[in-house]
């Protein structure tokens, strides 16, 4: 019969460093022949090199040539998420990244956390999550390298394995890339993380040209929790002309904007300022979301 299905994906048995003046390469051994696995997506290096990197399959190992001198007091993350497969039954390696400097001390923080869309909190997959030095202003972001990078994986999880304790400002995009263009979203944090005090960060992306409301469909209800209390006017589900109307009421005035959500559109968003009651009316009978967002700058 051949035997048994290989099912399992290629296993690291040994890593070798190799530095000259002008490159660095890593050659990967593993117990199995190899081939290559949408390299090109997936592959990246952190923090980011200037320089060609090139890549070569030798029977059972991998080697990567970096054509670039690196720092040898920076901690350096190579990624192989899904880079690499068996090269018989196409056993994908989900997992893998190796960290190393070329001298005998590593960072070895780690900062880890998930990126989600506001609107939707479904996970993004495949975006790149980025680290700035704290005095590097917003205005140039995107417009120069960042610090570190990581990318999400399918449940929108990254990782930082190789940081030191300084602080940085942390960013993201939705694609891959390092520079903002339109139709991306962004994400971000008003504070500096440390990879020293902070361990799990949940980063939500949003659309920042998207300016445009969808109106949309309540079905009748009560919703109550300790801060807030949400009246709905009866609904009568035997008419489709007739609509619902929601009251939302809150301890102190705020200014705000509010969203019902129905399969993860916007149905309807109206905004408000200073006030304690919010009312949406003519709302078709449907099961919603409601999303509150406090704009903290009332902008």
């Amino acid at each position: 019969t051949g035997g048994e299905k290989d099912i399992e994906p290629p296993k690291i048995q040994n890593v070798i460093v190799k530095n000259t003046k002008t490159s660095t390469t890593i050659q990967f051994d593993f117990d199995e022949y190899l081939q290559f696995n949408e390299w090109e997506k997936n592959f990246y290096i952190s923090p980011p090199v200037n320089n060609k990197i090139t890549k070569q399959i030798k029977g059972t190992s991998i080697f990567v040539t970096i054509e670039d001198t690196l720092r040898k007091e920076v901690t350096y993350s190579i990624c192989l998420n899904s880079c690499i497969k068996d090269n018989n039954e196409g056993n994908i390696l989900e997992n893998y990244s190796y960290i190393f400097s070329l001298n005998n001390s590593l960072d070895t923080f780690s900062l880890g956390g998930v990126l989600r869309d506001a609107y939707s909190l479904d996970s993004l997959s495949g975006a790149c999550v980025m680290l700035y030095d704290v005095n590097v202003h917003d205005s140039l972001i995107f417009k120069q390298p960042p610090k570190y990078i990581s990318r999400t994986n399918k449940r929108g999880v990254f990782n930082f394995p190789n940081l030191d304790s300084k602080k940085y400002k942390i960013f993201a995009l939705s694609d891959f890339s390092f520079n903002y263009s339109d139709g991306q979203k962004i994400a971000f944090l008003d504070d500096t993380i440390n990879a020293k005090n902070d361990s799990a960060i949940l980063l939500l992306a949003f659309n920042p040209t998207l300016t445009d409301s969808i109106n949309l469909d309540v079905k009748s209800n009560i919703i109550h929790d300790s801060t807030q209390h949400i009246l709905l006017d009866s609904v009568s589900l035997e008419d489709p002309q007739i609509f619902g109307r929601l009251e939302l009421i809150v301890t102190k005035p705020m200014s705000c904007i509010i969203q019902l959500i129905s399969k993860n559109q916007v149905v309807i968003e109206n905004t408000y300022s200073d006030i304690t009651a919010y009312k949406i009316d003519s709302i078709k009978p449907g099961k919603y979301k409601l999303k509150y967002i406090f704009d903290l700058n009332r902008d």
